[in-house]
């Protein structure tokens, strides 16, 4: 009779709890007595028949019934938290755990085997990266040295835990405490994703433009600023339109947005104007952004400069314009490939056969490789290389190519190959001829083949699926006959919000309500289901969900939506919502929401990033700190030759063309690990063996310890440049050639005669015989001496280093070097950064020097080796020149002027404002260093 009383009792208790949620003075003591209350239970089964003189049966079985649906209503919530929940008694023996906890940690069966928080203890420290025991707060909880602590777990593996523990408390005396964790990786695998793609954008040398739907800007990159002239805060919040340069129709722009509000991309060439009123070409791909719900929020455009390149197509089209001429009435498609340079030549006819304008789709091998079906590439690829090598008499192969509408078409290719005397190919020209018709019905036969299995491995997948759904299910069902008492204190600790429903009507909600939405519990209680939804998730909600819950009880179901905020804007929520059927009129509908604001707004920026780096023109590189490939965007591919499969694991070192030297490649990695950024110019080898230069800058990125985790590197295909440049040098080396073969003529056929008669008159002074005839000599000596002078500075007025001019310094002193120096006599080193443009009598001055030092050293030094750097830091210019000879004494040098002419450097350097260190002694070499502050 007494434990009937005593069941009696503990359920009003329990009644009492739901209803004023008071019941935290005693909440551990019920979960550390479970077992009695599961006596008790049974015990009632046994009495409820031998005690019906005393209690009314239907009371009995009420109340019976009562404490079981609050079993299943809280082990089911607890079960649906993302939250892994654990319970120990003051002696650290596991009271509880939820089975989220299992899967959070990876536990195995025989750590749980143990029973006591040790055995987690020690399987946790394997796993932690840090060597503290997490666990060892049971301790000073235990003791009451404090009563609540939160902490992040950080794993070897890179996962990343939040942890909220507190002591629960009965008179006073700590009886046990809970633990609960909720994990952050993917939170905090986005906020690191994020900062490695603002690098990469910032870093990328091409104009990067986000917009919102309404074209207004909203965030432009620095290449953009410094290419058109404006600022960012000049671009934020105006419109595209300020850069138009009036050379396009209103039609032309028409069809941008028409295709870009349709949610495709539209690629092509635009001339826009500077802010200083210059006009310039850009290659121009804009991206539509859409949201989850398939909605265009925002507008990324990516623009490559390629003013110069349309000066070469022009130069080119002359050449080329007979050749088309040739080939215009012909059906088949004309390609021509050059195997040394790599240049690629495909004929209108042949891109209108995939479906493209011509000028949609790049005169290069990657628009043949890259269109190549799946199953035809690797054989495709393997017969033209088989080919190439002599394995066949003829290149006559069939594949199937995809077209801009997405569709493959077949296509029969034949060509032949040009070899020089030692029978390498070094061209191969040929025809694409479309063979689709003869091939449709082949074709209609696999691909209904193709689709039949795909159907059949998603039916496979599907039931698998239903599979796991079904037996999560029942170990559910299963564990709802578990006392509630276990986990009902649990709900006020966790960090989401826990709703529940009784027929779909709510009757409960955690404190958790406030943190996130701003309304305490009663206030939250007073809306309707549907009422603070945002207007567009209530519909969806409406005609997608509620339906389907009140049609299939016992399920679990996953659903994200926005929720109005106390203080007026939205949140966005995810929540699992299970409906549990009681009997056939009764359901308890449990819901676990979480806050995934952050979560959203980072994939947002995620995408736009992406979509960024995916389309940019420049070559984009992720590597670990070890250097290690990790990411590779499609331009690295059609750059270098490497697919991404080709290239992620292995590191840069694969293009090494032996162009540069050890110190080279050290010197760009002692930059990065310092955490700066490295910037110049590599020559690389593509995958088929031709070389190629590309403009390089390497940045590091950093976690939130200031560790680098990253490096990102941006590269841009500059070899066509690098040719043109070097074509343009040899051309003004000879112009220089033969202009200082007319300067020396000038000097000789001005000068001497003047230099003759000055002679003359220094003469006829001497033996004058009074000073009236001396004062005449003197009178005609000046005015031919001011003659002398006007024609020395005419010359020398018409004396202009060329290369300098027009190439700058950099390029001025690599022509230096060519030129004085003979090929295999001595090593030099050149390295250099990006140095602003000077005023042309500085940059001169700094040429000269480097021209005497390096006449010095092949005179007088017998050094091996030149090292000469050339930098800009902030407004600091630095010039340091070394080499290994024999050296000489500074002083005596600078007692007598002899040497390198160390007087001359100094003056020089005064004349522009700058200072000299000149260090050597003999046997050492010798080390100059110049600096000048940009002007």
């Amino acid at each position: 009779m007494n434990q009937i009383k005593l069941y009696i009792s503990f359920c009003q208790v329990l009644k009492i709890y739901l209803i004023t949620k008071r019941f935290a003075p005693i909440k551990i003591a019920l979960v550390l007595n479970l077992r009695n209350l599961l006596f008790l239970t049974n015990t009632m089964k046994i009495e409820n028949q031998q005690y019906t003189t005393n209690f009314e049966e239907q009371e009995k079985k009420q109340t019976y019934e009562e404490l079981i649906q609050m079993n299943q209503l809280l082990l089911a919530t607890f079960e649906s938290t993302d939250n892994g929940i654990l319970v120990v008694d003051k002696q650290g023996k596991i009271v509880f755990f939820n089975q989220k906890l299992v899967e959070l940690w990876e536990l195995p069966n025989e750590v749980l085997a143990g029973k006591t928080i040790q055995s987690i203890s020690e399987f946790a420290k394997e796993k932690l990266k840090t060597n503290k025991n997490f666990f060892d707060l049971n301790s000073d909880l235990c003791q009451q040295k404090q009563i609540e602590a939160y902490s992040n777990l950080e794993f070897i593996d890179g996962r990343l835990f939040e942890s909220y523990s507190k002591a629960q408390l009965v008179s006073g005396e700590c009886v046990g405490i809970v633990f609960s964790f909720r994990d952050k990786t993917q939170l905090h695998q986005s906020k690191l994703l994020l900062k490695i793609m603002q690098k990469a954008v910032t870093s990328i040398h091409a104009s990067i433009i986000i917009t919102k739907y309404n074209s207004e800007i909203e965030y432009v990159n620095p290449f953009f600023s410094s290419l058109t002239g404006y600022s960012s805060e000049e671009c934020i919040g105006k419109k595209m339109n300020i850069l138009k340069s009036g050379l396009h129709s209103d039609d032309f722009y028409r069809n941008i947005y028409k295709t870009i509000n349709k949610g495709e991309k539209w690629e092509g060439e635009i001339c826009n104007k500077k802010k200083n009123g210059d006009l310039f070409w850009e290659f121009l791909t804009i991206s539509p952004i859409l949201n989850p719900k398939n909605e265009i929020t925002h507008f990324v455009a990516v623009k490559s400069n390629i003013s110069e390149r349309k000066l070469n197509e022009e130069a080119l089209e002359n050449s080329r314009l007979q050749y088309e001429l040739a080939i215009a009435g012909s059906n088949d498609g004309i390609w021509d490939w050059n195997l040394r340079t790599g240049e690629v030549f495909l004929s209108p006819k042949w891109k209108e056969q995939l479906g493209y304008a011509e000028n949609e789709l790049q005169n290069d091998y990657s628009s043949w490789e890259n269109n190549l079906h799946p199953d035809d590439k690797a054989i495709s690829k393997a017969y033209l290389k088989d080919y190439l090598q002599g394995d066949y008499a003829h290149y006559d192969i069939e594949y199937r190519i995809l077209t801009k509408s997405g569709n493959y078409r077949w296509m029969r290719s034949r060509g032949i190959a040009i070899k020089d005397e030692e029978g390498i190919a070094y061209q191969i020209a040929g025809s694409q001829t479309d063979i689709t018709a003869q091939k449709q019905s082949e074709e209609q036969i696999i691909e209904a083949f193709e689709e039949l299995k795909t159907a059949n491995e998603h039916l496979d997948s599907q039931i698998e699926k239903y599979k796991e759904v079904v037996k999560k299910l029942n170990q559910t069902n299963d564990a709802l006959a578990e006392s509630e008492t276990k986990y009902r204190l649990l709900t006020n600790l966790s960090g989401d919000i826990i709703i529940m429903h009784r027929n779909f009507k709510k009757y409960y909600v955690n404190p958790a309500i406030e943190k996130i939405l701003g309304y305490s519990p009663e206030e939250y209680l007073k809306f309707s289901r549907l009422e603070l939804l945002h207007p567009e998730d209530k519909l969806k909600i409406q005609a997608n969900y509620l339906a389907e819950l009140h049609e299939k009880k016992n399920k679990k179901y996953t659903i994200d939506f926005r929720q109005k905020h106390k203080n007026g804007h939205y949140v966005w929520i995810s929540a699992q919502i299970i409906i549990n059927q009681i009997d056939a009129s009764n359901f308890i509908t449990i819901i676990n929401a979480r806050d995934i604001s952050d979560r959203k707004n980072y994939e947002l920026e995620i995408r736009k990033l992406s979509t960024a780096i995916i389309q940019n023109p420049s070559a984009i590189i992720i590597t670990d700190t070890k250097g290690k490939i990790e990411y590779v965007n499609p331009q690295y591919t059609a750059i270098s030759g490497y697919s991404p499969n080709e290239a992620i694991g292995q590191t840069p070192r694969v293009q090494k063309s032996g162009y540069h030297s050890a110190n080279f490649y050290k010197n760009m990695w002692e930059t990065i690990k310092r955490g700066e950024i490295w910037k110049g110019e590599i020559n690389n080898k593509h995958k088929n063996g031709t070389f190629f230069w590309e403009f390089t800058t390497i940045a590091p990125i950093f976690n939130e310890y200031k560790e680098i985790t990253n490096f990102v590197a941006v590269k841009t295909d500059i070899t066509q440049l690098k040719n043109m440049e070097n074509q343009i040098v040899q051309a003004i080396l000879k112009t220089e050639a033969k202009e200082r073969y007319r300067f020396a003529k000038d000097l000789h056929d001005g000068l001497s005669p003047l230099f003759s008669t000055i002679k003359l008159y220094i003469k006829a002074i001497k033996n004058s015989k009074n000073l009236d005839e001396a004062n005449y000599f003197l009178q005609n000596l000046s005015e031919t001496a001011d003659s002398a002078i006007d024609t020395i500075t005419e010359i020398s007025n018409n004396i202009s280093p060329h290369v300098l001019k027009n190439f700058g310094l950099v390029k001025a002193i690599q022509s230096t070097i060519n030129q004085l120096i003979p090929a295999n006599t001595i090593q030099v080193e050149f390295n250099f950064n990006s140095i602003d443009k000077q005023d042309i009598g500085i940059e001169t001055t700094l040429l000269r020097i480097v021209n005497e030092l390096i006449h010095n050293t092949l005179k007088h030094s017998k050094a091996t080796k030149i090292k000469i750097s050339l930098t800009q830091e902030d407004s600091l210019i630095t010039l340091k020149y070394s080499d290994n000879g024999i050296g000489f004494d500074v002083q005596k040098a600078n007692e007598h002027s002899t040497g390198m002419g160390l007087k001359n450097i100094r003056e020089r350097i005064q004349s522009i404002g700058g200072k000299v260190n000149i260090d050597s002694e003999l046997g050492y070499g010798v080390i100059i260093k110049i600096e000048l502050f940009n002007v």
